[in-house]
This record gives structure tokens, C-alpha cells and sequence, in this order.
């Protein structure tokens, strides 16, 4: 009894371990999917930390670089990798706040990467983030159900960041822009 007892117990372990499988760990994935992305779009972008890429479209030319005190303004595009999600700027994608105060709201690769990446004010920056320094596994999705990222979703942001410092004086630059356009 003994002997078919092990016998079971041994083909039950070989078949378990004969059967597993290998996955593809989620940072080799990101990797894999931010630089099919890059390669399908053409984009020229720079590896930078924790898997993130970016592009500095416009070096920011405005005072010293960013600290953790110090408070920005700004507005960005997004969208997932697979296109599924799009977000031009509107008023959800306007952000007043200090550098080093993190939101849950906001990935914290785009924080980090407007800190180290674009580090003064008045520059554009376009930042590819994997999905675990954006949203994780979880993903977001907003109470209203506007924004609706699914978990292990790299992102594709471009950021525009003002030389002020909040909604108020952002409008005000936006329409004496606009006036000066228009006439």
C-alpha cells in the first residue's frame, strides 16, 4: 500500500511540475510593449529610470530646477498604449500642485519624470510610463466613469508645463494668446 501510495504521489509531482509554465515577468512585458510602441510609432525617445522613456520637445527655460516645494501648472494629453484611451486637455487634464506632492489621482511616473526629466518651468516633455509606474495592476478608474484605465496599462503622456501657477493664470495666458491670434 505503501509503495502505490508513493507511486501516486510521485506521478502527481512530476506532472505538476512538467506542466508549469513560463510567464513573461510584468517589467519585460512593459519593456516589450513601450518599445513596439516607440518602434511602431517612430517616436525618438531616451531610457530613462524605472522603465520609463522620454522625450524633452521643449527644454523648460524658466528658473531653476524643479524642487519639491515649488508649485506648477500643468495640462497633458494621454493615452494607453493600445489606443483604447484617449485624453486631449480638458479641465480633468489640468493639474495645479507642488512637485513633491503626489496624488492618487496622477501616476508616479509622471511626476518623477516632469521632476527629473523636464526639471524647469515652460517646457513640453512627452514621457512613456509602464504600467507600474502609472496605474499597476488595478488601474483607475474615475468615480464619474469618464476616465476608465484598465490594470497593466503602459501610458503615453505629454505634458505642458506653464510658467504659472495655477487655472486662474493659466486661462489668463490662454485667451491673451488667443486675442493676439485673432487680431
Amino acid at each position: 500500500m505503501k509503495q502505490f501510495a508513493f507511486a501516486i504521489f510521485s506521478v502527481l509531482v512530476l506532472a505538476m511540475f512538467s506542466c508549469k509554465k513560463d510567464y513573461q515577468s510584468l517589467v519585460s512585458y512593459d519593456t516589450q510593449s513601450i518599445q513596439n510602441y516607440i518602434s511602431t510609432n517612430n517616436l525618438t525617445m531616451t531610457a530613462g529610470d524605472s522603465g520609463i522613456y522620454y522625450n524633452v520637445i521643449k527644454p523648460g527655460d524658466t528658473g531653476t530646477p524643479l524642487t519639491d516645494t515649488d508649485q506648477i501648472f500643468y495640462a497633458f494629453t494621454i493615452r494607453t498604449l493600445d489606443g483604447k484611451f484617449v485624453s486631449t486637455d480638458t479641465v480633468l487634464n489640468r493639474v495645479s500642485n507642488y512637485v513633491g506632492l503626489t496624488s492618487a489621482a496622477l501616476p508616479y511616473g509622471l511626476q518623477f519624470g516632469i521632476k527629473k526629466y523636464l526639471q524647469k518651468r515652460n517646457g513640453i516633455i512627452r514621457l512613456l510610463i509602464p504600467s507600474k509606474q502609472a496605474y499597476g495592476v488595478n488601474g483607475y478608474k474615475s468615480s464619474d466613469g469618464v476616465i476608465n484605465i484598465p490594470g497593466n496599462e503602459s501610458l503615453d503622456y505629454t505634458v505642458y508645463l506653464y510658467n504659472v501657477k495655477n487655472q486662474l493664470a493659466y486661462d489668463t495666458v490662454q485667451i491673451r494668446n488667443y486675442i493676439k491670434k485673432i487680431i
